[in-house]
């Protein structure tokens, strides 16, 4: 089954390379994603908008080759060479012969880890970013981010409301730890609970973004907010922070890129 996802997976960027996009959509899954490096707007959650942006990309000639093809079974770790010359890695997972989520990753050692062939790579020390401009020390979004008995169960049920996964951990697990799920504007987040949670009280976590969390936490403490360290986020965001608002909410706020 492995050789056979390979040579699928070498079928399917051969077909982008040379601009077939039906043979392309032949080893695609009718509910296949495409998810960037963070769960934001601009995932591709369907064959159509795949083929679209992919078109886009061969005809801007961002791919210029496909250089290796690691198989690890369901997952495999594709290594394809941009137009400038950087490599760029992603996770492709196959299922009954298609091609059923593509995963972009900040690095070839992020992807292999996430394809189960590497441990975890070591995290670098926490950092501002190289560029800052002023109002990016505010946060720019909040994502509900619920304690669940079953993520799997909560997942049917918000499906059923309209909204839809857009990244999940285990990746592919029958049991998961972490669902993201959106619906046009609206977005949340549900974690499988470490115990019973109790219905007369509110088991909700506030997850915010910021472009810029080093400059966050400076001005939070500066007006005498009791925030916590910048710290590693993952398998979500690189970093994060955690700061308590008066009522006890607590809130966790990741850093985005700027763009």
């Amino acid at each position: 089954m492995s050789t056979g996802n390979a040579a699928l997976v070498r079928r399917g960027f051969e077909a982008f390379l040379r601009g077939d996009f039906d043979a392309l959509r032949e080893v695609l899954d009718p509910g296949a994603q495409w998810l960037w490096w963070e769960p934001i707007p601009g995932d591709c959650h369907d064959p159509d908008k795949i083929l679209e942006t992919l078109r886009a990309r061969h005809e801007e000639g961002v791919v210029t080759a496909l250089d290796d093809v690691i198989d690890g079974g369901e997952k495999l770790v594709v290594d394809v060479t941009g137009r400038s010359g950087d490599r760029v890695s992603m996770v492709v997972t196959v299922r009954d012969g298609r091609i059923v989520r593509m995963q972009d990753h900040r690095s070839r050692e992020d992807a292999l880890f996430d394809a189960g062939l590497a441990p975890r790579p070591p995290h670098p020390a926490p950092a501002p970013p190289e560029h800052t401009e002023p109002g990016w020390d505010r946060v720019i979004d909040l994502v509900p981010f619920v304690h669940v008995a079953d993520v799997g169960a909560s997942v049917a049920f918000y499906e059923l409301l309209g909204f839809h996964v857009t990244a999940t951990h285990p990746e592919g697990a029958p049991k998961l730890d972490w669902a993201a799920l959106e619906a046009e504007h609206g977005h949340i987040m549900l974690a499988r609970a470490g115990e019973p949670v109790d219905p007369n009280v509110q088991a909700v976590l506030f997850y915010l973004f910021a472009r810029d969390l080093f400059a966050l936490r400076e001005r939070l403490v500066a007006a005498g907010v009791d925030a916590g360290e910048i710290a590693d986020g993952r398998p979500g965001p690189a970093v994060e922070m955690r700061v308590v608002d008066p009522d006890g909410y607590v809130l966790m706020i990741a850093q985005i890129t700027p763009d």
